[in-house]
């Protein structure tokens, strides 16, 4: 049990983060009510699915902690979740697959990759997704002017005097029906391009205007949730969460710069601005009006103690507003922008700086703003682990991860249960037949994507706090129209992940991991490399004139006298780290935790 930072309330505190799995994220909800039960949460991240569930649990937890006691709120609303999710609505669908809600000329695509999900072999994926798209118009009407065509050829074959010209005859009728069919795909997958592209590279905006008797899409449908959640009638804001100890982070990915971002987003990061009309057609307006104001008030802000070169509005086009990344951004917001699967859902575009092309360049030039396309935080970091962490952590921060089934394990939630569990490298097995290469072609592009978040999974540290559920085949993913015993399943699943967690966790534990993985760190890293810059070196003599070098406002990245000062400290610290360990003969590498960590520096992310 843990024995570090608690609440005025007896509850222990955690950090938490969730993978994405677009319909697989019905797990959460009741994952995170047996967290609850003994967890305040303190920070809370994810990646597309997961920050949805991310999103609703600050949410929550905001309304357990101002007292909300209005029907819907807080843990008790995010209980009865799974079972809203499985309510049948009058067409039939599900409500969960009401959220998934195409545009008219984008509905055969959906229908596509909905049919591919279904489809059980490689060749019935493609047969079902197919078919949407060719009955679409104009694909229709390519494959039917074909199959008349080839049904008159035929016709013309029978009437033929002599077997070769009936086979000539036969042949072109064959071609013809071929042409056409190709044709028709052809032509479908044009109209289907062009419907995505107009749509914001989306099959699904995840927003329309109230109105009718239809129920609401995604965003408007996460925007209600989370105010219930949350027991508050104004749009809940990352100021809001911040008064009260709550931190929601979410990752999204820039497509144009070809990189993940971390919502809020970090000073570091460059300057983006939105377009107010493109975001009415993507939010509430409630939460556009929110997003303004906010965006306007820390735009004035850089005014005033800055130049404001950089965040200057182009005069001819004030519909530009700075894209906030303080207090009064709004949750959903978050949400949305890291919920964007690449096709199912459309991308939101920002607009941004190139500052490597000559003409932004050039002083007093007012800089050009281009757009830029934000998509899936899952496409870079499914599971983004390292948020929230520390080389020493003063509470835990837990992990639920998403997971095919094992093929010889059941369905169900595990968590390591010893340091010795967890280790293995798991296992994608191609198979074997026609479908082989095209399996290959998937496993190359989810290596691209999960490499980094595989091998994180399994550093000592980490293995220790990630509870895994597994998944079959038609159950989450692409799965929008589960039956509701299939929800009620998967949401079981999370309940009994969240209770390992709770249970079974070791804090003590954990923290003397965490310490033996740092000496080891400190000891195979720093070492070696002060051997050749230890007291009376050339190596420590360059160290010292490079810092009398910067002192003060000289060379590159200065530093000031307290600076300074704070620089020899740590050189001294340093020396007796390494004399301690030469003293005592001690190997603090050995018998360390396993796999061994690397120490490297990269961007924040």
């Amino acid at each position: 049990m843990q024995t570090g930072t608690g609440s005025a309330d007896g509850l222990l505190e955690c950090d938490l983060v969730m993978k994405g799995g677009i319909t697989s994220g019905v797990v959460y909800p009741l994952a995170l009510v047996e967290l609850a039960r003994r967890y305040r949460f303190r920070s809370v991240g994810g990646s597309s699915a997961g920050a949805i569930a991310a999103a609703a649990a600050v949410a929550a937890e905001y309304g357990r902690q101002t007292g909300a006691t209005a029907e819907g709120a807080g843990f008790a609303g995010l209980a009865a979740l799974p079972a809203s999710l499985g309510e049948r609505l009058p067409d039939g669908r599900s409500r969960l697959g009401s959220l998934f809600q195409p545009s008219r000329r984008t509905r055969p695509v959906l229908e596509a990759l909905l049919g591919a999900a279904r489809g059980r072999s490689a060749a019935g994926k493609v047969a079902r997704a197919l078919a949407p798209l060719v009955l679409a118009a104009p694909g229709c009407w390519v494959a039917l002017a074909g199959l008349l065509l080839a049904g008159a050829v035929g016709a013309l074959a029978a009437r033929q005097e002599g077997a070769a010209a009936a086979i000539a005859v036969a042949l072109s009728a064959v071609a013809v029906l071929v042409l056409s069919a190709l044709g028709a795909i052809a032509m479908s997958g044009a109209a289907a391009l062009g419907a995505i592209a107009a749509n914001g590279l989306g099959v699904c905006s995840g927003f329309a205007p109230p109105g009718g008797d239809r129920p609401p899409p995604l965003t408007p449908w996460l925007h209600g949730l989370i105010q219930r959640l949350a027991g508050t009638r104004e749009v809940l804001t990352l100021g809001d969460l911040e008064r009260h100890g709550l931190r929601l982070e979410v990752t999204t990915t820039s497509v144009t710069h070809q990189r993940p971002f971390r919502l809020p987003l970090h000073p570091d990061d460059p300057v983006f601005f939105f377009r107010e009309a493109e975001f009415r057609a993507l939010f509430p307006g409630e939460v556009v009006d929110r997003l303004v104001e906010a965006g306007r008030a820390e735009e004035a802000e850089r005014r005033a103690r800055t130049d404001g070169r950089r965040v200057r509005l182009p005069a001819h086009d004030p519909s530009l507003v700075l894209f906030p990344r303080g207090p009064g951004l709004p949750v959903v917001v978050l949400a949305r922008m890291s919920l964007s699967f690449p096709l199912l859902l459309g991308a939101v575009p920002l607009y941004g700086v190139d500052w490597t092309r000559k003409r932004n360049q050039r002083r007093r030039a007012r800089p050009e703003l281009e757009r830029a396309w934000f998509s899936d935080g899952g496409i870079c970091s499914n599971i983004p682990i390292h948020f929230f962490d520390a080389a020493l952590p003063t509470r835990p921060t837990f992990a639920i991860d998403l997971r095919e089934q094992h093929p010889d394990h059941p369905l169900g939630a595990w968590l390591p249960a010893n340091n010795a569990s967890g280790i293995a490298q798991r296992w994608h097995r191609l198979g074997e037949g026609r479908a082989a290469p095209l399996r290959f072609l998937a496993a190359v592009v989810t290596t691209m994507q999960t490499w980094v978040d595989e091998m994180q999974l399994a550093a000592p540290g980490y293995r220790d706090r990630i509870v895994h559920v597994s998944h079959a085949a038609d159950e989450g993913g692409l799965n929008l129209e589960m039956p509701p015993e299939v929800i009620e399943r998967l949401a079981a699943r999370g309940a009994a992940a969240g209770e390992r967690l709770r249970d079974r966790f070791r804090w003590e534990d954990h923290r003397w991991i965490r310490f033996r993985s740092l000496l080891d760190v400190m000891q195979r890293y720093v070492a070696p490399t002060w051997t050749a810059h230890a007291p009376g070196t050339a190596g420590r003599a360059a160290l010292l004139e490079l810092l009398e070098a910067h002192r003060g406002r000289r060379g590159s990245y200065p530093v000031t006298g307290p600076q300074a000062d704070c620089a020899r400290a740590a050189l001294q610290g340093v020396d007796r780290l390494v004399e301690a360990t030469a003293a005592t003969g001690g190997d603090l590498t050995e018998r360390a935790p396993r796999p061994a960590p690397e120490l490297r520096a990269r961007p924040r992310v």
